[in-house]
């Protein structure tokens, strides 16, 4: 890493993490994301197996209230427990080093950020595999997804693609689903014609509103709140977390629980750099990360309902996917089939068909 990097982030912390704390994670006390350790014993000296140490640093444009940082502060603690303090890793969320595109450039060029915390679809333009995530609707509840990641030998095809664009994905965790998010009630697809909503960096994403009949919009994560707050977009989509996190519940105020797209939260780092780590590190920080996921992916459904309780106690209203109307949900879905085509397009038809096997089990239909 060079040294004037790190000095950025020095800077940067300071400055920014004033700044950005009046958006996001104002409701964080009594939620289950917070105050978070491993649950493993500090190792001994002659126990860790290297003597090199090192500080790392995990950025994010997510709020500090989410699973993301749930599994910075497991991965930190751990990584420090069983280094003996020979792993420092520090972690800056909130968006204080940078927004989404601004942090997957800076781990990419090996510069000022170690590891980049944000759903698959932010890293997509890097490595094309990440597309496969974009789709809406592929499967009806979390746990197919928990399944088709669990399979012995996926997170190694992952992998093996990902490098290609130049990330490591470390951990890759289907927690939550994405909902459309607005300031007044939708229930039918006219609804939404010409709406002004908010999308992710994804073209996907993008092209799925379009088809939609809506008017979307590419914003920063870290630029949202304001952008709802003057007119800019008018809506957005993301799951609760999210939702809450960025405090987006005070400037809209409906949930429409269209649950559209997985919201695929991924930890990675540059593949290069993983590569060029001694053996012994790499097993630690692996290990690291498997209980990091795993423990986020234990208390994912009651940070969900702690998330949705927010919402509703902010005035929210929530419609649930059976209140939509039929002509709606068919949209939806029909909008959703029309990217298959250039999903497989970004990242190749081998590579699609080699998700379907993985995929099929879970959805017989994809």
């Amino acid at each position: 890493m060079r040294m004037n990097s790190k000095v950025v982030v020095l800077l940067l912390s300071i400055v920014l993490v004033f700044t950005t704390s009046a958006c996001f994670g104002s409701s964080a006390e009594g939620l289950i994301t917070q105050n978070v350790t491993a649950d493993v014993e500090r190792a001994e000296e002659h126990e860790v197996g290297f003597t090199e140490t090192y500080t790392w640093s995990i950025g994010s444009a997510t709020a500090s209230t989410t699973l993301n940082k749930v599994i910075a502060d497991y991965i930190a603690d751990y990584l420090d427990k069983r280094s003996n303090g020979k792993i420092v890793v520090n972690t800056y969320f909130d968006g204080a080093l940078g927004s989404d595109s601004e942090l997957m450039n800076e781990l990419y060029n090996r510069g000022a950020v170690d590891f980049y915390s944000a759903i698959t679809a932010t890293m997509s333009n890097y490595a094309s595999v990440c597309f496969l995530f974009d789709q809406y609707y592929l499967f009806t509840n979390t746990q197919q997804y928990y399944d088709m990641f669990s399979q012995e030998g996926f997170m190694d095809w992952i992998n093996e693609k990902a490098a290609e664009g130049g990330i490591r994905i470390m951990c890759l965790n289907p927690v939550f689903f994405r909902h459309l998010l607005g300031k007044k009630p939708m229930t039918a697809a006219e609804d939404v014609q010409g709406l002004k909503i908010r999308t992710t960096l994804s073209t996907i994403h993008l092209a799925f509103w379009e088809t939609l009949g809506t008017n979307p919009t590419v914003v920063e994560l870290s630029e949202l709140f304001t952008a709802l707050q003057q007119g800019v977009v008018d809506a957005a989509e993301n799951s609760y977390q999210n939702y809450t996190g960025g405090n987006f519940h005070q400037v809209l105020s409906h949930v429409i629980e269209t649950g559209h797209c997985l919201h695929n939260m991924a930890l990675v780092m540059n593949a290069q750099v993983y590569a060029e780590l001694p053996p012994a590190v790499r097993k630690l920080l692996d290990e690291a990360c498997a209980a990091a996921s795993a423990y986020a992916n234990s208390i994912a459904k009651t940070a969900e309902q702690q998330y949705k309780q927010l919402a509703l106690d902010a005035g929210n209203t929530i419609i649930t996917w059976d209140q939509l109307d039929e002509s709606f949900k068919e949209a939806l879905y029909k909008s959703a089939a029309a990217q298959k085509p250039a999903i497989v397009e970004k990242v190749g038809q081998e590579t699609w068909d080699e998700f379907y096997n993985w995929a099929k089990p879970f959805n017989p239909n994809i």
